[in-house]
C-alpha cells in the first residue's frame, strides 16, 4: 500500500519583501545643532551690542554730567572776574560795545590837548594826580585777584587759560600806563621847565597803554567765551548756564 503523498513537495510561499529599516523622524528645525550654534552666536553678539549701548550710555551721561559741572564752575570764575574788570574799568573810563574795547581815562585826552596849547592849570594838575590815584588803585585790584586759582581745574584749554590769564597782566599793565601819562602830564601842567618834554613823553606812555589796553582786551574777550561771556555785555536773564542766577 502505497503512502498517500511521498515523495510530493509542498509549494514554498512567496518569499516576502525585505523589511524596511525604521526611518528616523527628521529633527525639528530649532533643535539642529549648527541652528542652535548660530542662534547662540547672535544672541552671544546681540548681547556684547546691548552692554556696549549700555556702557556708553553711561559714559556719555557721566560725561555730559561732568561738562555741565565744568560749565557752572567756569562761568562762576570768569564772572566774577568779568565784573570785577568791568567795575574797575567803569571807575576810570566807559564800557564800549561788545567786541571793542573800552574808552578809559577821556580827561587824560583833553587835559593834554590843554596843555599842549598852553591853556592847563593848577586844576588840570589836581584832575590828572587824582586820575592817576584811581587807575593805579584799578590797575592794582584786577593784578590782585587770584585768577589763576579761580580757574584751576574748571576745565579750560590752555589757550582760553592764557588768554584770560594774559589779559589780567595786560590789563592792569594798560592802567599803569594811563597812571604814569596821568602823573607825568600833571607835572607839564604845573608849568614845570620841562613841560614840553613830559608832555611828549606822557603822550606816547598814553599810545603805548592804549595798545596794551586793545591787546588786553582782545584777550580779555577770547578767556570769557570759554564760559558764554562778553566783555561788557550785559547778561540776559535766563540766559547762560542752567543752575546760575
Amino acid at each position: 500500500m502505497a503512502i498517500k503523498g511521498k515523495g510530493r513537495t509542498r509549494p514554498r510561499p512567496p518569499a516576502r519583501a525585505p523589511r524596511r529599516a525604521p526611518v528616523a523622524p527628521p529633527t525639528p528645525f530649532l533643535r539642529r545643532r549648527w541652528v542652535q550654534l548660530v542662534v547662540a552666536f547672535l544672541l552671544g553678539l546681540g548681547l556684547a551690542w546691548f552692554l556696549v549701548w549700555v556702557t556708553n550710555g553711561i559714559r556719555s551721561s557721566r560725561e555730559a554730567s561732568r561738562h555741565s559741572e565744568e560749565q557752572v564752575e567756569q562761568r562762576r570764575a570768569l564772572g566774577a572776574y568779568k565784573a570785577l574788570v568791568d567795575a574797575e574799568v567803569g571807575k576810570v573810563g566807559t564800557l564800549g560795545p561788545p567786541g571793542l574795547p573800552p574808552t578809559l581815562a577821556p580827561e587824560l585826552t583833553s587835559a593834554l590837548d590843554a596843555i599842549a596849547s598852553g591853556e592847563a592849570t593848577t586844576e588840570t594838575a589836581r584832575t590828572l594826580a587824582a586820575l592817576a590815584d584811581r587807575l593805579e588803585a584799578s590797575a592794582e585790584a584786577i593784578a590782585d585777584h587770584g585768577l589763576a586759582d579761580a580757574i584751576r581745574d574748571k576745565g579750560l584749554s590752555l589757550g582760553e587759560a592764557n588768554a584770560i590769564t594774559n589779559s589780567q597782566e595786560r590789563l592792569a599793565a594798560a592802567l599803569r600806563g594811563y597812571a604814569e601819562a596821568a602823573r607825568l602830564a600833571a607835572l607839564a601842567a604845573r608849568g614845570s621847565g620841562e613841560a614840553e618834554a613830559l608832555l611828549r613823553r606822557a603822550k606816547a606812555i598814553e599810545e603805548l597803554a592804549r595798545d596794551a589796553l586793545a591787546d588786553g582786551w582782545n584777550e580779555y574777550g577770547l578767556g570769557l567765551a570759554a564760559a558764554g561771556l562778553a566783555p561788557g555785555a550785559a547778561e540776559t536773564p535766563g540766559a547762560g548756564v542752567p543752575g546760575l542766577p
